[in-house]
């Protein structure tokens, strides 16, 4: 990457996934959609299925010092580019980074840590509770987590991806 380029979030139209990359690539956009595998029963059978980390949300890399924004959000397949104030928002730096890092051959997303047990203290990744950091009090399955996280001086649960999590003691790249 040279030295203006950050990465930008996209909503995607429902069910736009594939028209939207495939569209915003011939536009020369460089694009990432990370990928989880799930279980989910069909038929009484469980199939193994990769689905977006994010749902409804791609990256985007941009130099937007150069490079116009404006046609992102009428390619095929974006509902909007993610703005403040009208603005692209740009997203941590190093955080795209670190996901396309933890790719696995197969094309889903591997944490460089250990999954959390019960009690474990995490810090949340992404999101509205970006950087929140909760306790572990019930894992109920193998891509879900639950903690018990202090909302306005009171203990509330939060059940989200268990690949939107980190160790609490591990500290990320300042920006």
């Amino acid at each position: 990457m040279g030295g203006f380029e950050k990465w930008f979030a996209a909503k995607i139209h429902a069910n736009g996934e594939a028209l939207a990359l495939r569209n915003l690539e011939r536009q020369g956009y460089q694009t990432f959609c990370p990928r989880i595998t799930k279980h989910v029963t069909h038929a009484r059978r469980t199939l193994r299925k990769q689905v977006p980390l994010f749902p409804g949300y791609l990256f985007i890399n941009i130099d937007v010092t150069t490079v116009r924004w404006k046609p992102v959000d009428s390619t095929p397949g974006i509902s909007s580019l993610v703005k403040f104030g009208g603005r692209p928002a740009p997203l941590p730096e190093g955080l795209v980074e670190a996901l396309i890092a933890s790719v696995s051959p197969d094309g889903d997303i591997q944490p460089h840590w250990p999954a959390p047990a019960l009690g474990d203290e995490v810090r949340v990744v992404g999101g509205i509770f970006d950087d929140w950091i909760g306790k572990v009090v019930a894992l109920p399955d193998a891509e879900r987590i639950t903690l018990l996280i202090s909302v306005a001086e009171r203990a509330t649960r939060l059940t989200l991806p268990s690949g939107r999590t980190v160790p609490a003691s591990r500290t990320e790249t300042a920006a």
